[in-house]
């Protein structure tokens, strides 16, 4: 089983939850990783691991601070699709 650094697994959720970026799909065609890979660290990051623990490093605020964006667009659009 492969390793990969909490650099690359930051990188690529972020590049998963950029509006307009790649799908998991292509993604995994870029860079060789398993699309259940990228699923199992976007949970972790999103959904498992405390919030607060991210919040520590400017970094990842930013990461979060865009997450925040790309979920208030894509929730904009499923309005206004009614």
């Amino acid at each position: 089983m492969q390793s990969y650094s909490q650099e690359i697994r930051e990188t690529m959720v972020a590049k998963l939850c950029t509006p307009g970026g790649p799908g998991y799909t292509q993604l995994s065609l870029e860079s060789g990783i398993a699309t259940s890979t990228f699923h199992t660290w976007v949970q972790k990051y999103l959904l498992l691991l405390p919030i607060t623990n991210y919040l520590r490093t400017t970094r990842l605020r930013r990461f979060f601070k865009d997450l925040v964006g790309v979920l208030r667009n894509k929730l904009n659009s499923i309005i206004s699709s009614f």
